[in-house]
């Protein structure tokens, strides 16, 4: 090895490093030498020092490899997932098992042997191991952005946010779900451009039991101000100009976001790409639906909205169920669409109050997500009541990226 671990800090063996990545969850091929190196680099941050105080190993006497090993092990940001310094191997080398997978990952594959961890930094690419380095620390940031720990992203991809490190949550995924992520992690929604707002307002009720300082709107709540208050100077002038604060018993009222999720449920999109983008893309909406922000109403459309199947996802336990009959809710196996009659007629629905003639909506500022994979009919000239986004697989839809942004929303297009 090139490393020596910290005065105070063992390197653990390899059955040691086995047993560890194993009971986290990682099954993938890795090298334990590998392993050793980082967990001896991390030691001498633990206690204090810097990764070039670890190099004084005997080495390979490979000098291009053992150049790139210290560049990789220089420029790895150890901020990210992982306390110990076998943690924060296993974020490092199962990050590095997703990049070098090209099949789904799923399957224990056993140690691998460490002479193919040589392959990784090349005697002649002096380069290779600070390049490495980079594309790590970059895949750890974007885990961190869409696996942050209690989202539901976590849930679903894996990971449970405090057990699991997100590295390892990642290495389970195939590659199809793995390159969802890594553009989901470059959209807007990811930038709070459509983030949810949720609207707080009270109102004076003597039959609350909570309580707030109000401003004075009435003379006959001067009876309500504290004592203090009554004993500040020129009392009464302030009274008499309405800057004394009575407490008053009042009830709150929380109104959420309306957010609609349409879905194009033609023929079309019964395609594993497709289906993919729509299942992450409704996962981002049912984020804010957890986080208390939004109440999420989704319905499929073809050449009109199916105005009598919106289903209501407001809670934890509504969003598990659409997740978990996803396939049953959205068939795919349908006709032609038309985007601006699907739009217009949510409008009204949402407008109504009611959906589905018993679904009751008491939220504000109403968003509608669009999701279709064609260059279905849009008029050039139509501008939506309510702010609309659209999300496109595989095409292009110009008079729909018009609508979208004339409306103050965002348009985003999918390819393969």
């Amino acid at each position: 090895m090139i490393t020596t671990p910290h005065p105070y800090y063992i390197t653990p063996s390899r059955i040691q490093i086995n047993s560890f990545f194993r009971g986290m969850g990682f099954k993938g091929a890795y090298s334990p030498t590998m392993a050793q190196e980082i967990c001896n680099a991390y030691s001498h941050i633990m206690y204090g020092g810097n990764v070039a105080e670890a190099f004084d190993g005997p080495g390979y006497g490979k000098p291009g490899y053992e150049k790139n090993l210290k560049d990789f092990l220089s420029k790895l940001d150890y901020s990210y997932e992982g306390r110990t310094p076998m943690a924060k191997a296993l974020s490092i080398i199962a990050t590095i098992y997703n990049q070098k997978s090209t099949s789904t990952q799923n399957t224990e594959s056993g140690i691998e042997d460490d002479n193919e961890a040589l392959d990784l930094f090349s005697e002649s690419d002096s380069s290779c191991g600070s390049k490495l380095a980079q594309d790590i620390n970059a895949d750890l940031d974007r885990y961190e952005k869409l696996m942050p720990s209690g989202s539901y992203n976590a849930k679903t991809f894996g990971a449970d946010g405090k057990d699991t490190l997100k590295s390892v949550a990642a290495a389970k995924l195939d590659i199809r779900q793995l390159n969802v992520l890594n553009k989901l992690a470059r959209l807007k929604i990811y930038e709070n451009e459509i983030a949810a707002h949720k609207e707080i307002t009270w109102k004076v009720n003597p039959l609350s039991t909570d309580v707030k300082v109000v401003p004075l709107t009435d003379f006959s709540q001067s009876l309500k101000v504290s004592p203090v208050q009554r004993a500040m100077p020129h009392y009464q002038y302030k009274l008499a100009t309405k800057q004394v604060m009575p407490k008053e018993h009042i009830k709150y009222t929380i109104k959420k976001q309306c957010l609609a999720f349409l879905i194009d449920d033609s023929g079309s999109m019964c395609d594993n790409f497709k289906m993919e983008w729509v299942k992450a893309l409704l996962l981002n909406r049912i984020d804010q639906v957890i986080k208390g922000e939004a109440e999420l109403f989704i319905c499929t459309f073809e050449d009109q909205l199916d105005e009598n199947a919106w289903i209501p996802v407001r809670n934890k336990e509504e969003a598990d169920e659409v997740l978990e009959n996803f396939h049953q809710f959205f068939q795919f196996d349908r006709g032609a669409t038309d985007i601006e009659k699907a739009v217009t007629q949510a409008i009204t629905d949402i407008k109504s109050g009611t959906l589905n003639g018993n679904i009751t909506i008491d939220s504000i500022k109403p968003q509608i997500c669009v999701i279709n994979d064609g260059d279905d009919y849009i008029s050039p000239h139509y501008t939506p009541d309510f702010v609309v986004h659209g999300f496109i697989l595989g095409s292009t839809n110009h008079n729909m990226q018009k609508m979208c942004e004339k409306s103050g929303g965002i348009y985003e297009q999918f390819n393969r």
